[in-house]
């Protein structure tokens, strides 16, 4: 019983130590993601940060912020006392003050409102309603994605810039290094080497177990012997005596031989070490047509690739909220400025409506306003 169990064990660890012995299958993806050279450690590019607005800016913005505030405690008091029986003289003139308050808070807060308004009625309402319909962008969503996609696919995304780019900014030089030294990586890792002869080893041995391949080599080499034999008699009959000696047919004789191609196949692959070891040099040695290869895969590509479908479709994707948040973050600060400018710009407008001469005295201020904006921007231009 012992001799039986010493037995089996040991036809046991034979058989597993064939089955360790036998080499394993590898597939071109794990040829490739087993021996990747690892990544450079290379930082991501921050993305710039919008500019922000300047300090001037920003209070200018907190004092308009504050504006409709003061028009509603105006408009509070107006209630109780609006300059009642208050007549002043100014140029000759004689102004009557009474319900001034009132007409510069009303215009103010109505000028406000409408911008408000307007601002809202970009996003809002979200879907279409019967009778307040649908916000500008919302409804027009379609139409934008395929403007912008448009502009992007003609204009930002052009494949002759990219190119330009490519070349000028030495992209395809670097590409061009970057592949010659992914390629030297491979030829280095000696565990590659190996595992390609493996994948090449067992490509070849199933072609050759494959009925239709093995037909196909079985065809073509006798049609090559019989070329070859054709213009020789010479080789014909010695070729006829031959297979009458052995007493075999030319198909039998092709069939044993390619028995035993696969045992030579380990041989017939030491060429591939040699051209992997010259692989690099080839490629340093032909770099410009490499980087002309290059730079022809990256137009092929970009030409196949639909730019103006990708922008649109993503856009598309975008549903309402997501949208308007996107035109918010880039726009909040001047939506803003318009929304609380529309209180300062009614409240002037109040003045016309008290008198309408105060529009002569408005067009200069107006015009002097525009003067210290010119002057304010040449200096600061000066100074950049």
């Amino acid at each position: 019983m012992n001799a039986f169990s010493r037995t089996s064990e040991n036809t046991t660890m034979h058989e597993s130590s064939e089955i360790q012995e036998k080499p394993k299958r590898v597939s071109i993806d794990t040829l490739i993601n087993d021996h990747l050279p690892e990544k450079e450690g290379k930082k991501r590019p921050v993305l710039p940060q919008v500019k922000q607005d300047n300090k001037r800016t920003k209070v200018g913005l907190k004092l308009l912020m504050i504006f409709p505030w003061l028009l509603f405690v105006g408009f509070f008091v107006s209630v109780f006392w609006d300059f009642t029986g208050i007549e002043i003289t100014l140029f000759g003139f004689e102004l009557t003050l009474q319900g001034l308050l009132r007409i510069l808070t009303v215009s103010g807060l109505i000028g406000f409102a409408t911008n408000w308004l307007a601002i809202q009625m970009l996003f809002y309402p979200r879907k279409k309603r019967p009778i307040l319909g649908q916000g500008l962008i919302p409804a027009q969503k379609s139409r934008i994605a395929e403007r912008l996609a448009l502009a992007v696919d003609k204009d930002l995304v052009n494949i002759e810039h990219i190119k330009q780019r490519l070349t000028k900014e030495g992209q395809i030089q670097k590409l061009s290094r970057g592949t010659i030294r992914f390629v030297n990586s491979f030829v280095k890792n000696e565990a590659f080497r190996q595992e390609l002869r493996l994948l090449l080893s067992d490509y070849i041995h199933q072609s050759l177990e494959d009925p239709e391949i093995k037909a196909k080599i079985r065809e073509r080499a006798a049609v090559l012997i019989k070329e070859s034999t054709d213009n020789s008699k010479l080789e014909k009959t010695a070729l006829k005596f031959y297979l009458f000696v052995k007493g075999k047919t030319l198909d039998t004789l092709i069939d044993e031989a390619l028995l035993q191609l696969p045992a030579k196949i380990e041989d017939a692959l030491d060429p591939v070490d040699d051209l992997i070891d010259t692989l690099p040099a080839r490629l340093f040695k032909e770099h410009q047509k490499l980087e002309e290869i290059l730079l022809m895969v990256i137009e092929r590509a970009l030409e196949n690739l639909d730019i103006y479908e990708i922008v649109k479709d993503n856009l598309d994707a975008y549903d309402e909220l997501k949208l308007e948040a996107m035109i918010r973050n880039a726009t909040n600060e001047h939506l803003n400025y318009i929304k609380y400018l529309g209180a300062a710009i009614g409240t002037i407008g109040g003045f016309i409506i008290w008198n309408p001469l105060s529009i002569f005295a408005l067009f200069l201020l107006g015009f002097f306003v525009y003067l210290l904006d010119l002057v304010l921007d040449t200096t600061t231009k000066s100074t950049v």
